[in-house]
């Protein structure tokens, strides 16, 4: 059996770790590719430097870990909240559509005052508390006279046997036996 040498799976796990960099940043919708490269490098560097002190750890891993840091302190700057800013800051951005209005901002150190603002005004909240009710049941009502009703009944019986039918010969169609 002949094994991969470290330097193509290196190479592979390093190529994984860009791919996953930039899934994160398109389901940001940043499409400015100069800002896709700078954030991309950035984010590789800081890696590629962890791992030189941890050989073991995944390049895919560090690589997240870094992007998820560089954003989360970009978020909490952004943000007044300190409760979870990474995500509250994606939410936010997505809701203002930050990619189409500040298409070169996401993780720069001057970010504009326009884009803060709009971040800061948009208002998560939780969905409310659940409560439970008490739901009497009710005999069912309905404004049609009891000849209609039957007249209904009547008109799907042959509509609901047709139905039956063409239920029952669909599956002896699909039937792992072969029909004798």
């Amino acid at each position: 059996m002949i094994e991969a040498s470290p330097v193509i799976e290196s190479e592979t796990a390093w190529a994984e770790a860009r791919a996953r960099v930039e899934v994160y940043l398109q389901a940001l919708h940043l499409t400015n590719r100069a800002q896709q490269s700078r954030i991309l490098s950035l984010v590789l560097d800081r890696a590629a430097a962890r791992h030189a002190a941890d050989t073991a750890a995944s390049p895919v891993t560090l690589a997240m870990e870094e992007l998820y840091n560089l954003s989360e302190s970009w978020f909490s700057g952004l943000l007044d909240s300190q409760d979870r800013p990474e995500a509250r800051g994606i939410v936010s951005l997505l809701a203002v559509d930050a990619a189409e209005k500040w298409p070169s901002a996401f993780l720069t150190e001057e970010v504009p005052s326009s884009l803060q603002r709009s971040v800061q005004k948009c208002d998560l909240r939780g969905a409310p508390e659940l409560q439970l009710s008490r739901m009497v049941p009710e005999p069912f009502s309905t404004p049609l006279p009891e000849s209609t009703l039957k007249q209904l009944a009547r008109g799907f019986a042959p509509l609901t046997a047709r139905l039956f039918a063409f239920v029952l010969s669909a599956a002896s169609l699909f039937s792992s036996k072969p029909p004798r």
